[in-house]
């Protein structure tokens, strides 16, 4: 009882202190509004500075973005409890008007191409689109390597129009050698999501079509030790996949290796781009295996 009391004084002021957080954050917000208003005014002057006004607006700009960044990190950490959905979480990208990473790590982000588009929620500026030929996101995270546990989850929205059929990485790290990539992949010799690791692959059917034109949450997990590319389990909103529509070599064990940090809507090896298109939203990687139960709050939230 006495730890149980513990647990909720410590969360409870966990809450006070970002609430807190949250009230400055807010203040700022204010003052920058109300600066904001008065560029309004002094624009309005007949010999208004234009360009000082402008580097003016500029910075407040650029101090806006970074009080929404702060705002963002907050509910991560809010999130962040022991037992919570975020324990293990080494990369967490939500795509809320940028590529900016929200776990613990350091992680940089360059965005080549992809633009913000709406989420599976319609908000505007929250998922990023992918045209299937150039686009993509690098990170410089190295990802889970060796034979680790781990878990890739994301949301995506694929476009299989004008017979684009092709296979299709939304999310990957390791070269292209045999059995040292892991990628979170498409439509390997058959329609469906593809557990791949370079050289060895399986494509799996899913209850939903994936190219019906809606967001589908996936997730890519190693839950054994030693494991084959046939070891690695994927789920389509939160239903385990089973049934195989094509497969190619299944002695191959996972080796993933570093040097080509996690790529997003494209392949990370340099031979076999593989671009993805569509949308694609809330990148997890996690350095364990997701429970069935964690995997089903992730796909309904």
């Amino acid at each position: 009882m006495d730890s149980l009391s513990n647990s909720i004084s410590l969360n409870a002021s966990a809450i006070s202190k970002i609430s807190n957080k949250l009230d400055s954050l807010n203040n700022e917000l204010n003052i920058v509004q109300l600066e904001v208003n008065g560029l309004k005014t002094q624009l309005q002057a007949p010999n208004a500075d234009l360009t000082f006004l402008t580097k003016k607006l500029d910075a407040l700009i650029a101090q806006y973005n970074s009080i929404i960044d702060a705002i963002n990190l907050l509910f991560f950490e809010l999130s962040s409890s022991p037992g919570s959905i975020a324990t293990g979480l080494e990369i967490y990208l939500p795509f809320n008007n940028n590529a900016t990473n929200f776990s613990s790590l350091k992680i940089t982000t360059k965005v080549n191409g992809a633009q913000l588009t709406k989420d599976r929620f319609n908000e505007a500026n929250a998922a990023y689109l992918f045209n299937g030929t150039s686009d993509f996101i690098q990170t410089d995270y190295i990802g889970i390597l060796g034979n680790a546990y781990r878990t890739l989850a994301f949301w995506a929205k694929l476009d299989l129009s004008n017979n684009n059929k092709n296979g299709m990485s939304a999310v990957s790290w390791g070269p292209g050698t045999d059995g040292n990539r892991f990628d979170g992949y498409f439509n390997f010799a058959a329609i469906g999501p593809t557990s791949n690791i370079g050289g060895s692959a399986i494509t799996y059917q899913t209850p939903f079509q994936i190219n019906d034109n809606t967001w589908h949450h996936y997730v890519y997990l190693i839950d054994s030790d030693n494991p084959k590319v046939n070891n690695i389990k994927v789920y389509q909103d939160a239903v385990l996949l089973t049934t195989r529509l094509s497969e190619y070599d299944l002695t191959l064990k996972v080796n993933t290796k570093d040097g080509y940090p996690l790529t997003i809507g494209k392949c990370s090896a340099p031979n076999d781009p593989s671009f993805f298109k569509g949308a694609i939203d809330e990148i997890r990687v996690y350095n364990r295996a997701l429970s069935q139960t964690e995997i089903k709050y992730l796909a309904t939230h």
